[in-house]
């Protein structure tokens, strides 16, 4: 009987560490995951599904070992194609002995990839022209080899951020480049669009007059044009402030500003992600801090100005940026969306970063997991998982599959719960969660 106890004991003990907060395993059913890195901080920049079913992902890395062995010195660009299960195809390591940074991916009909980022290494490495700190955008071909590169820019910082095509089908690169002024406000510069041909010969370039404030994230084909969507600083914003509101600018095939819009209210509010709508509608997610102007209440803390709060933000336009409806989304402190994509059903999927369930199990504040919500065409909550361990993740983006399932994608610093491994900081993470 004695030892009969003893087993029973030893048994309560086992599922009670299973259920804990440091010992959760697998209770968000992912079915398969990756964790690519080295010892340095290695971040996910963006992800897609292929064509093929598969995935292709990167991001740039600081690490010189693990799994980042091949790089080229300081920061450099990683590229990773996996099949529908995520078994590694091939991964790409692209830099000189300066940074380069990673900022989106371009999947090209038929085949083939075009990158975005910027680069500082002065014709070294994968790098051909280049003069200080230059765009940067790459073509590769559906095995990840550089078909060419083109780097350009001024004298001053240049970044390429997002691309798409126009109804040529060129290239259109949504570019910043910082102005006099940018020490105590570096959000300044100039925004603009340059028009690159298919074998990377630019066509022109055309500059967005009167959008020195505004930080674009993305560029996407919409109607006659483009719309390009990001953030625009606040008066009396600098280095020490961060005061912003969603911003969409909508441009004609020419790149002229037809129409230009905010949303927000007096603290920081800030759009990571933008898309269209079955209806011709946009959808715009991001996090605010605000309690006025356009956002009507959220679940954040306001009581401490100097405590980092927030709700994720959903915002729906017109075609012409009219305001249709906005969500705030979240539990007290630290919550917001960093993706969102439809669903099979006609609903959302949107990913986040958020604190509710490491606050939620005793870890306090401070560290966040992956937040993963599933939402209706009206907005309404279906389910919502948080995925992670007890460190932070940092998430991308997550997409649904043909069968139903979700790929989730970011960076995490934890090796325990849901998180397979860590090689040290920040690693890639990709995984699938089976269906509720």
């Amino acid at each position: 009987m004695k030892n009969q106890n003893q087993y029973i004991l030893l048994f309560i003990i086992v599922i009670q560490s299973v259920f804990s907060f440091h010992g959760l395993a697998q209770l968000t059913n992912i079915s398969w995951q990756l964790n690519i890195g080295g010892s340095q901080d290695d971040m996910i920049s963006d992800f897609h599904q292929t064509s093929d079913q598969g995935y292709i992902f990167g991001g740039h890395t600081q690490s010189k070992d693990y799994d980042m062995a091949a790089s080229k010195g300081g920061v450099d660009i990683v590229i990773i194609k996996t099949n529908h299960n995520g078994k590694i195809e091939w991964k790409k390591m692209f830099g000189g002995v300066g940074d380069e940074r990673l900022n989106d991916i371009l999947l090209i009909p038929g085949g083939g990839f075009l990158l975005t980022g910027s680069t500082n290494s002065k014709k070294t490495g994968n790098i051909k022209d280049q003069t200080d700190s230059d765009a940067w955008i790459v073509k590769l071909n559906s095995k990840g080899k550089i078909e060419w590169q083109l780097a350009y820019g001024d004298i001053r910082d240049n970044q390429a951020l997002s691309a798409c095509f126009n109804q040529d089908n060129k290239f259109v690169i949504l570019n910043k480049t910082t102005v006099p002024g940018a020490e105590t406000r570096p959000y300044l510069g100039n925004v603009s669009l340059t028009v690159v041909s298919l074998d990377g010969k630019i066509i022109s370039e055309n500059v967005l007059s009167g959008e020195e404030e505004t930080v674009p994230v993305s560029i996407q084909r919409y109607g006659n044009g483009y719309l390009v969507a990001g953030i625009i600083y606040l008066p009396g914003a600098d280095i020490y402030t961060a005061n912003c509101n969603f911003r969409i600018l909508k441009c004609n095939e020419k790149g002229t500003i037809e129409w230009k819009k905010s949303y927000g209210g007096t603290d920081t509010d800030m759009l990571n992600s933008c898309i269209q709508t079955t209806g011709g509608n946009l959808m715009l997610v991001g996090y605010t801090h605000s309690n006025d102007g356009n956002i009507g209440g959220g679940n954040h803390d306001t009581t401490d100005a100097s405590f980092n709060t927030s709700d994720g933000w959903i915002v729906t336009l017109d075609s012409l940026g009219n305001l249709l409806s906005q969500k705030t989304y979240g539990y007290y402190y630290y919550d917001e969306f960093g993706s969102i994509a439809k669903t099979a059903d006609g609903g959302y999927i949107l990913s986040g970063t958020s604190d509710h369930y490491q606050t939620a199990n005793g870890a306090g504040s401070g560290n966040q997991n992956i937040w993963i919500l599933k939402i209706d065409d009206k907005g309404n909550k279906q389910w919502e998982k948080f995925i992670g361990g007890s460190k932070t993740e940092i998430s991308l983006g997550c997409i649904e599959t043909k069968e139903g399932n979700f790929i989730f994608c970011g960076s995490s610093r934890s090796a325990d719960r849901d998180v397979r491994s860590n090689k040290g900081r920040y690693d890639f993470w990709l995984g699938s969660i089976l269906k509720p």
